[in-house]
């Protein structure tokens, strides 16, 4: 029993899965024709974020009715009190006023419910509770923000044309040879420069491409790459510090984060699109 949704914007879809949830077949049903109503074309919710949170009322409202001793089987055996009862286990939330919200407009969309029951979807809902404000950064931390930034790049500017200079004087034949620790490193190097990745070979334990045995003597994957590209950390640093010098709106700073957190090196795959990514970030701020 799935429901498969698509983002408007980018055409991307996703699944939601209907079967697992701890309720009768009626009900599963239920809430998956609202859940599918819902978020039907025209129904207010285009991004896949949004319908994120309209199956998240469902496992919700799913979770509390299945810890109920006597539970609702059918869509017209839930009662008001099962609402109040939704936002009770959710009273240790800020979020609890609107997760109660999101549950009333799903079942908005469900069929079969009792008249009670419309009549408390009807009904206003309690006041949101205020969290703590969050107050803009004053100039002076701002300037202190720009200057960890500008310290972060500056550092990574030097470590990048330092071993871009050692890696240009081996390519020449400058450096002597018969130091293997100094070989090593430079075929890294060679390697990060033309691959944008560490050497791999086939490695039937792991069923996939690995590092040669000896790249972890130098570090970790990411910190090898490190050495001729920015680190997520200073790509970070690199966008937040352009959002400070033009003004850039929040907005923009969120989806620039986002962007760069996404590349999160997960995995040994994920490394290669990761730091491709951050050096064409690198390219943008060292120009």
């Amino acid at each position: 029993m799935t429901v498969r949704c698509f983002d408007e914007a980018t055409g991307t879809s996703k699944d939601y899965d209907f079967s697992r949830l701890g309720v009768s077949r009626e009900l599963k049903e239920m809430l998956a024709r609202a859940f599918a109503s819902r978020t039907a074309p025209g129904g207010g919710l285009t991004s896949l974020d949004a319908m994120n949170l309209a199956y998240r009322a469902v496992v919700q409202l799913a979770e509390h009715v299945a810890t109920l001793v006597w539970r609702p089987v059918l869509p017209e055996h839930l009662m008001p009190e099962h609402l109040d009862g939704v936002l009770e286990s959710r009273s240790g939330f800020v979020s609890a006023a609107r997760d109660l919200e999101h549950v009333k407009l799903l079942l908005a969309h469900a069929e079969g419910l009792s008249e009670a029951m419309r009549g408390k979807l009807g009904e206003q809902g309690p006041r949101r509770a205020e969290g703590h404000r969050k107050e803009s950064l004053s100039r002076a931390e701002w300037k202190r923000v720009a200057e960890a930034a500008r310290a972060d790049l500056r550092a990574a500017s030097t470590r990048i044309r330092g071993n871009r200079e050692s890696l240009r004087a081996w390519r020449a034949g400058e450096l002597p040879d018969g130091d293997l620790v100094v070989q090593r490193r430079m075929e890294l190097l060679e390697s990060v420069d033309r691959a944008g990745d560490v050497p791999r070979a086939w490695a039937e334990c792991h069923g996939r491409e690995a590092p040669l045995p000896w790249v972890k003597r130098y570090g970790e994957v990411a910190d090898v790459v490190s050495w001729l590209h920015l680190s997520q950390r200073e790509a970070l640093a690199g966008a937040v510090l352009m959002g400070v010098l033009t003004g850039e709106n929040r907005a923009w700073s969120c989806r620039c984060r986002r962007r760069i957190i996404v590349q999160t090196v997960t995995s040994e795959t994920s490394v290669r699109r990761s730091w491709r990514g951050a050096n064409r970030v690198g390219t943008v701020i060292s120009t």
